[in-house]
Order: C-alpha cells, then structure tokens, then sequence
C-alpha cells in the first residue's frame, strides 16, 4: 500500500513483519468475537501528520527531485517509502493495541 516500502533492509523480512502484524490481529479478533477491524479516524489522522512531518527534509521530496521520481505523486506527497528509521517503522508494526487503535465489529 501506500507508504509501505522500507527505506532498507531486505523486503523478505518486512514480508514477514507485516505477516505477523496480521496474524496478531486476526488471533485477537477471533479470541474477542469480532469479524472487522477499521482504523479509528483520529489514528489514522495522526499517523499522516507524523508521516509528512517525518518526510520534511527527506531527498524524495526536495524541489529539485521532485518532478523526477516516482515516490511523490501529483500532489507532491511520498507516497511510495516511509520517511521513518527502520526501528521506528519495526516498531509500529509490534504494537497490538488493536481495542485502542481500531473500531471493532
């Protein structure tokens, strides 16, 4: 999806991250009698503010490399990398907090 590519590492190991990250939350909907999970508005809101702000600075968005990479779409966003530290990016991949950050049916 969006905002998906790692800035390094190798792509089987994030295969494996987000594999995991979904199997957590399909255990914990099954263990807790719900058939959906959507990210709570608020969540999802600050996770894009701490997105663009993490991507302020970054080479993919300097004016001079803009117009000429596929990272940025039309509308001048990254839309392709996470401007974040791989331990940081591990990391939200490792919380679970799935009642906190999602509406549950």
């Amino acid at each position: 999806g969006p905002n998906a590519q790692p800035r390094s590492g190798a792509i089987v190991g994030w295969f494996e991250t987000w594999a995991q990250y979904i199997a957590r939350a399909i255990v914990y909907l099954v263990e807790h009698g719900h058939r959906e999970m959507d990210v709570k508005r608020e969540v999802f809101e600050s996770y894009n503010k701490t997105l663009v702000e993490e991507t302020e600075g970054k080479v993919w968005i300097h004016p001079d490399a803009v117009e000429r990479n596929y990272y940025v779409n039309d509308a001048g966003r990254l839309q392709t990398s996470v401007p974040f530290t791989l331990e940081d990016y591990y990391d939200y991949f490792q919380r679970t907090d799935f009642a906190e950050d999602y509406d549950l049916k």
